[in-house]
């Protein structure tokens, strides 16, 4: 329902009047509309009524399920006090164990500690040792170093000198058996020419006269101390039969079956 309400404005009279007769019609309202009204009005005050009575019900509901909340709420944290109250002790108890613990470790960092103090001492105290060990070492190394330079020269030379007496004991060994062979030759010879033996042949050796000099073959004369003409190195020093030359040392007299100057086949030899 709209109620309007008349506006008077500075008008002349005649129109005023009308003005006030059509906002008085304006406003009057039916007896019909009002019961309308009133029904309706009573209708959602029922409405809104059910809907309390409702809600009312619903908070009951509510304020009984907090209150059993609130109680569960109230005997949870009874039980987490008592419980927290249980591990405060057993956290008493825990700290006092630890800090046991705690004490225990330093006294026994502390008594490492000091027997790492004393190892360093005796660590320091042996490398010291060490160090003079290995400077002695290093003294007796070059020590025994010179001292190896030394005889490795002194082998050496007894090297050299070891081969050279080998050298001349090879050479007196084949300086013997040519001697046995020539022996025995001249024995051979002895034996089979014994009228002849105060007479020097034409192709023997002069031992009866003892001139070594100069001996004959043929126009040509020798002398003793001639190159061996097979190896061109050791001075030659017998004489080959029957040729008489003076052309062979006593390794290549062992090798060859023939004179080196003529050819001729070697039946003998002897020492010049």
């Amino acid at each position: 329902m709209v109620k309007r309400i008349g506006i008077f404005i500075d008008i002349p009279d005649g129109k005023r009047s009308r003005i006030k007769a059509k906002e008085h019609l304006s406003c009057l309202e039916t007896e019909s509309d009002l019961k309308q009204k009133l029904e309706e009005a009573k209708a959602e005050a029922e409405f809104y009524k059910f809907r309390c009575e409702i809600k009312e019900e619903e908070l009951d509901e509510l304020r009984r399920s907090e209150k059993q909340k609130v109680e569960e709420a109230k005997a949870d944290a009874e039980f987490y006090k008592f419980k927290c109250a249980m591990k405060d002790e057993e956290l008493d108890e825990l700290r006092q164990s630890e800090n046991k613990k705690v004490e225990e470790a330093k006294a026994d960092t502390e008594y490492y500690k000091f027997k790492c103090d004393m190892k360093d001492e005796e660590l320091d105290e042996l490398r010291q040792s060490e160090k003079q060990k290995v400077e002695e070492a290093k003294a007796d190394n070059e020590y025994y170093k010179f001292k190896c330079d030394m005889k490795d020269e002194e082998l050496d030379k007894l090297r050299e000198s070891e081969k050279e007496l080998l050298d001349e004991l090879k050479r007196a060994k084949t300086r013997a058996k040519l001697h046995q062979r020539l022996i025995e030759e001249l024995q051979l010879l002895l034996d089979e020419d014994e009228p002849r033996r105060h007479v020097p042949a034409a192709g023997a050796v002069g031992e009866a006269s003892g001139n070594w000099d100069e001996i004959t073959c043929g126009p040509e004369t020798w002398h003793p101390t001639t190159v061996c003409s097979r190896c061109r190195d050791e001075e030659a020093c017998l004489v080959v039969l029957p040729c008489n030359h003076l052309c062979l040392c006593l390794a290549c007299e062992l090798e060859t079956d023939r004179c080196p100057d003529c050819r001729a086949t070697k039946s003998g030899s002897v020492l010049a």
